[in-house]
């Protein structure tokens, strides 16, 4: 196939998720649209991870391996960019795995649409067999001028206070569709997780900012295994000055660009929402580590911090869904004894959900 015929690159990271793989590139082989072109980047994987990928690049023509070292998600995520040779692209995560209508169905909606972008839903898988849907709900099909950053990035950002889940549209990128004129002219890329938690909502503030229309979906491709492994789930003693480094950076980005006013609530929720989750995990460290007295004290650090108590002074937790409105309530008040306590309780229900 020559460049020129092919219509979707899909770029795949890979960082020893060995287990995975086949699934995932099984899934991919079995689009419906034939021209693409699927580009393993094989980040610093271990030998066994690193020849699975190579045979896949022989077991069909369409699939590319470039082998780099290590440097996170997203610098992987670049290097598939500077390779990809299709008129839009696609991001998958290696541990995942799509619908084989997915890349025809953003196809043929950017083309008749003229679309710079394509928002699909998605559905939280889980190792018990349990599936969640996220397909969009509210969301306009059609996004046009200024209602990109107003609707479509304020709700990536976060979900409004009266939203019962803290994900709306979702920011990651591996449910979507993009131009890839318009990332290779204004030069968008990923910054590096390990600088910033979340480089995909970066990304989308640098890519929205030059959209024109956006089509928004609810039909359902993806597949987010939620496997135990995942970085999202593992235990960092930094993480919250990571959150908190990511809030002020977006709070940066969204002022420059003139979004703040329209996703300041959203993008606010999803800081408490990630300080909650920090609070969790070190319940659950602390518990499992037996050092809940050190535990407590970091607790009450991320609940005195200033940017912690500015928000919680500023956002309309009263309008948040009971459980976080008491969990946000005793965080302003810096009561770390109850905040382990809530947060032991919200792990315990959340391993027993997850077990069935």
């Amino acid at each position: 196939m020559s460049d020129r015929q092919i219509k979707i690159s899909i770029i795949v990271p890979v960082y020893n998720t060995e287990k995975y793989l086949d699934r995932c590139m099984k899934s991919l082989l079995g689009q419906t649209l034939p021209e693409i072109e699927i580009i393993v980047v094989d980040d610093g994987s271990k030998a066994v991870c690193a020849e699975k990928c190579d045979q896949w690049a022989k077991q069909d023509s369409r699939v590319r391996v470039i082998h780099k070292e290590n440097q996170g998600l997203g610098f992987a995520r670049n290097t598939g960019i500077e390779a990809a040779n299709g008129k839009y692209l696609i991001f998958i995560d290696s541990d995942d795995y799509v619908e084989n209508g997915m890349c025809k169905t953003l196809y043929e909606e950017a083309e008749r649409e003229h679309a710079d972008i394509v928002v699909a839903g998605y559905k939280k898988v889980y190792p018990n067999g349990k599936e969640e849907i996220c397909n969009n709900k509210g969301i306009p099909r059609v996004l046009e001028g200024e209602q990109v950053s107003s609707v479509l990035l304020a709700n990536m950002l976060g979900a409004p206070p009266d939203y019962y889940s803290n994900d709306y549209i979702g920011m990651s990128v591996w449910k979507n569709l993009y131009s890839q004129e318009i990332v290779e002219k204004y030069r968008v890329r990923f910054p590096s997780e390990r600088e910033y938690i979340s480089e995909d909502i970066i990304f989308h503030i640098y890519y929205l900012r030059h959209v024109k229309k956006a089509i928004v979906l609810p039909d359902v491709f993806y597949c987010y295994c939620q496997n135990g492994d995942s970085l999202t789930n593992t235990y960092k003693k930094d993480r919250f000055y990571m959150v908190k480094k990511l809030y002020l950076y977006e709070e940066k980005l969204l002022k420059e660009i003139g979004a703040y006013e329209a996703g300041r609530l959203q993008l606010m929720r999803t800081f408490i929402g990630n300080v909650r989750a920090c609070i969790m995990m070190e319940s659950d460290f602390g518990i499992k580590n037996h050092s809940t007295r050190i535990t407590k004290k970091r607790i009450k650090e991320y609940c005195k911090d200033r940017t912690t108590q500015t928000v919680l002074r500023q956002y309309p937790y009263h309008r948040l869904p009971f459980r976080q409105r008491v969990f946000s309530f005793f965080m302003k008040i810096q009561w770390e004894n109850i905040l382990f306590i809530l947060a032991a309780a919200q792990n315990y229900n959340n391993l027993k959900n997850k077990k069935g």
